[in-house]
């Protein structure tokens, strides 16, 4: 189930009931049932909340939830830094204040060089990118911590559905915004069974593709392969380049269909593994088919894959 579907249904019908705005006699007279009372008393709330900055939307949802969010997330200092960049170049042509500086300050933000009141500030690419990322994190955080809050019973849904949406970020090479996430959900959330393995794995090759070999293979270190199926055991192979080994559990795979022969082409994990001639030698005597490495992985076939072969859900 993905995280707007938990909208299309109740969850907490308390929090409606325990909404404080008002409705008048007159305006009550105009409604046909109580769920159209309830309806207009919800939008109500809604744009009260609007109204608000985005820390007291924050505050408004944690005292609504019972939960601390904000306190957990790193990426908050830089969200908040954004929307107050927003605010500038609306109402002031980007021209640095006194707030700015001041809510900057109070939610720790550290600045890359010295501002003071007066400057004016631009966006570049580099600061684009960062901002993009930035509202993702958040949002996709914010979207996970609401639904294991409300529906501690799907958590294994939600993790499903936090692995497809760093999956998609692997395969658009978008590896720090991946990082940042399934970091945060191992620090964070209790994650088990194969998803927590899953984690790890995408977790070290976002590490190895980004260059940094070190703390891919320190990571891997951590784990204890020996229980784990074959699917997991090539992962740790191949993102070791020790492919010799991953050919060899290459030819069990081939006898057990524990993994489909298009992961080879679709999953970013086997990406410098395909480019060995030795591999494309395994290939074709596996399955009697050469192995074209020049076809190239897309959002849409990843998709499609994920929908055919549901019943794996292991997408590294």
């Amino acid at each position: 189930m993905s995280l707007h579907k938990i909208l299309d249904r109740p969850v907490k019908p308390q929090l409606v009931n325990s909404m404080q705005n008002t409705i008048t006699l007159a305006d009550l007279n105009k409604f046909l049932s109580i769920d159209e009372a309830k309806e207009y008393l919800i939008e109500k709330e809604i744009e009260n909340v609007l109204r608000n900055s985005h820390s007291e939307h924050f505050l408004w949802l944690e005292k609504k939830l019972n939960v601390s969010i904000k306190d957990h997330l790193n990426v908050w200092p830089r969200f908040i830094e954004i929307t107050e960049r927003r605010n500038l170049f609306v109402h002031c042509d980007g021209v640095i204040s006194s707030q700015y500086l001041s809510v900057c300050s109070k939610n720790n933000y550290q600045f890359e060089e010295e501002y003071k009141i007066g400057d004016v500030l631009d966006v570049d690419s580099r600061y684009f990118k960062n901002a993009v990322n930035t509202i993702y994190e958040i949002g996709i955080l914010l979207g996970q911590f609401i639904w294991r809050k409300l529906l501690p019973n799907e958590i294994e849904e939600a993790d499903r559905s936090l692995n497809e949406v760093v999956f998609e970020f692997i395969v658009e090479e978008n590896y720090q915004l991946a990082i940042n996430l399934l970091n945060f959900a191992l620090d964070n959330w209790n994650i088990q069974g194969e998803y927590k393995y899953m984690f790890l794995i995408n977790l070290a090759q976002s590490y190895k593709w980004s260059g940094q070999t070190d703390k891919c293979l320190e990571l891997l270190d951590t784990i204890t392969w020996a229980p784990l199926s074959n699917t997991f055991k090539i992962a740790n192979y191949v993102l070791r380049d020790d492919f010799t080994e991953a050919l060899r559990i290459m030819e069990k795979i081939s006898k057990t269909n524990e993994l489909p022969k298009i992961a080879y082409k679709e999953w970013p994990l086997f990406k410098e593994f395909v480019k060995q001639d030795d591999f494309k030698e395994k290939h074709y005597k596996i399955y009697g088919e050469v192995f074209d490495v020049t076809e190239v992985t897309s959002i849409e076939t990843v998709a499609s894959t994920k929908q055919q072969e549901e019943h794996i859900m292991f997408e590294i």
